[in-house]
């Protein structure tokens, strides 16, 4: 079990393709960190945007449709 926070990060909706590209970008190191990176971004006082990257390691096509359903829910 580990604690990830999750502090929304308040961007401009102009910006946000470059943000969202520029953290896609970036790369996992599993031997030095989770090999799970999410980010909320806040566009605005009701818009959000999830961004969630997993390494190959974490994740495959049966674990993918509960996480899509709990993000759903949620």
């Amino acid at each position: 079990r580990c604690r990830i926070d999750l502090p929304a990060q308040s961007v401009s909706a102009v910006d946000i393709q470059d943000i969202l590209d520029a953290a896609s970008a970036r790369a996992i190191d599993i031997e030095h960190e989770l090999p799970l990176h999410v980010t909320l971004f806040q566009t605005g006082p009701r818009s959000h945007i999830l961004l969630i990257l997993m390494h190959h390691i974490a994740s495959d096509g049966w674990s993918l449709r509960p996480l899509m359903h709990d993000l759903s829910t949620a």
